[in-house]
């Protein structure tokens, strides 16, 4: 990969994988994360892990995902979980990848997963991610190492969000 002027590789790290079941932690799953990142860091590259790629375990999905405010706590507990697994070796983390994309596709336009196509339920389930994205941050901003990697649409988006530098002061969106 240095051959070709690569550093860095980031990759999602999968909660379905992870968490296949609500509550049970696989520890398996992230023992083997935790070899990607130690093959890629012998390999010379810097690590950058992904929580959130696009994908909702299917549990999550029958709780109602992020339609219901409750279920955002479901999330939270995963960031924690990789993060006191992977933290002594993952240099960089990344809590959303592409929020607006995600929501538009997946309750606006219906394209992705759950495959609905209702604007409210669009708004609503984008603030959560908002949410669950401040939370992980407040869990983790000691570490100075946590960004959403986002569109120029999902920046558009939350930088009309009143509570955004009430939530998140330290983000810059």
């Amino acid at each position: 990969m240095k051959n070709i002027w690569v550093n860095a590789s980031r990759f999602p790290v999968e909660q379905s994988k992870i968490i296949p079941k609500k509550g049970i932690i696989d520890e398996n799953a992230l023992n083997h994360y935790r070899d990607v990142c130690i093959e890629l860091i012998d390999s010379g590259l810097t690590t950058a892990v992904t929580l959130r790629h696009f994908t909702n375990p299917i549990w999550f999905e029958e709780l109602g995902g992020f339609e219901k405010e409750e279920n955002i706590d479901h999330f939270i507990k995963f960031p924690e979980i990789v993060f006191n697994h992977l933290s002594d070796i993952v240099k960089y983390r990344c809590t959303i990848n592409e929020p607006a994309l995600y929501i538009s596709q997946g309750y606006f336009y219906g394209v992705f997963p759950p495959r609905k196509k209702r604007p409210k339920t669009c708004w609503n389930c984008h603030e959560k991610f908002i949410v669950y994205s401040c939370k992980s941050f407040s869990s983790f901003k000691r570490t100075k190492k946590w960004w959403i990697c986002s569109n120029k649409a999902s920046q558009k988006h939350y930088s009309i969000l009143p509570f955004k530098k009430v939530a998140c002061p330290w983000l810059v969106f």
